[in-house]
């Protein structure tokens, strides 16, 4: 039932899907290039959940694949880095009903930050851009659209 007009629902029920099964890997890697320079990368795989149930549309089916992979650069006074990502897609389901259900499409994002450290590396200021391109991005199907932003960042040292 609906709450009136309201779209909301008046009353929820939930269910136990019984014993779901979760099964995946995950591979990280970090290197320093040399006195400057880092570099780091990740993956992920995440199988479909498997349940004896017959009720598989109703699991969650996360993304199946995630890399993500960086640089950064510490020149003592200077730094930055810059990162992709890539995120497969998934398919979402509420514990509402299916009108709270869907798919996620796959998206990848490229993030940068830059910095300069002052008055003898007491002060740090920051810009982060987070979706460089600019790109709509929903990570859940009932999240927000997320684009570009852009922050910056004081760090004092005492």
């Amino acid at each position: 039932m609906y709450a009136a007009g309201a779209g909301v629902p008046s009353r929820t029920t939930m269910h136990n899907l019984g014993h779901v099964t979760h099964k995946g890997i995950e591979l990280s890697v970090e290197a320093r290039l040399n006195r400057y320079l880092a570099a780091n990368a990740n993956y992920s795989w995440q199988a479909r959940p498997d349940t004896a149930q017959d009720n598989v549309w109703a699991l969650n089916r996360p993304p199946a694949h995630r890399f993500n992979a960086g640089l950064s650069v510490d020149c003592q006074r200077y730094l930055g880095s810059v990162s992709v990502g890539y995120v497969d897609s998934a398919y979402w389901n509420d514990v509402l009903d299916v009108m709270y259900s869907g798919p996620t499409a796959a998206y990848t994002v490229v993030n940068a930050t830059g910095g300069v450290q002052f008055a003898g590396g007491k002060y740090l200021a920051m810009l982060k851009v987070t979706n460089l391109a600019n790109r709509p991005i929903q990570n859940h199907v009932w999240g927000d659209i997320l684009k570009r932003q852009v922050s910056g960042e004081l760090r004092v040292r005492f």
